[in-house]
């Protein structure tokens, strides 16, 4: 019971850091008042611990290398770049290309969670269960499309044909990524079945929440 308050009350101040933090740079408009300010300095807190708070958990329950690590970049450099980076109108390349990169692998990390996921419940074969190469692979190949599909969209080329293509050319993808990792020892594929739930992994002595 202790463990499900304790998670209970984790997942709570979670979820209003995240909120703090969209305010702060949606609505306040935080870049507005300068990279010294209070409210700047009070986002740069929150740019770390909102990712490492909800993802360092996560890292510890699905057991994916480093899984923590891209996410706590991912996030932090697409929220900096969001709340304090002015690009030009148009945006230069360079610009776009940072912006494209940093959504892609913010994307990926919740893509890959789902993947994970899906596998846990879809999988009968225990190594495609646990098999977090594939996760990865999975939720960067559909956080690309989601961005490929946006960057389509914005220069006005989106059309059914062309999006339908796009994800045919990720699926045959997929499935040659796969059929090679198939032909690999499923040791170095998977890297261990889930030890603990996600509120179990934010109270652990090894989580984020008791470090606090």
């Amino acid at each position: 019971m202790q463990r499900i308050v304790g998670g209970l009350i984790a997942v709570v101040v979670i979820g209003l850091m995240w909120i703090t933090l969209g305010r702060l740079i949606f609505i306040a408009d935080v870049g507005q008042h300068g990279m010294l300010s209070s409210e700047a300095i009070v986002t740069y807190l929150l740019l770390f611990l909102a990712p490492a708070a909800t993802f360092v958990p996560l890292r510890l329950w699905t057991n994916i290398p480093l899984y923590d690590v891209e996410a706590i970049a991912g996030w932090a450099t697409l929220g900096f770049a969001l709340a304090f980076l002015q690009p030009g109108t148009p945006p230069s390349l360079g610009q776009f290309l940072f912006f494209i990169l940093t959504l892609t692998v913010a994307l990926a990390t919740i893509c890959t969670l789902v993947s994970f996921t899906v596998g846990l419940r879809a999988c009968r074969d225990v190594a495609h269960k646990h098999d977090v190469m594939r996760a990865r692979r999975q939720g960067y190949l559909l956080a690309m499309f989601i961005v490929a599909c946006f960057v389509l969209h914005g220069i006005g080329t989106l059309t059914p044909a062309s999006g339908t293509l796009l994800f045919m050319l990720l699926v045959l993808a997929e499935l040659l990524a796969f059929s090679r990792a198939n032909a690999k020892p499923a040791a170095r594929r998977a890297a261990g079945s889930p030890a603990k739930s996600y509120a179990e992994a934010l109270t652990s002595d090894r989580g984020y929440a008791s470090r606090r």
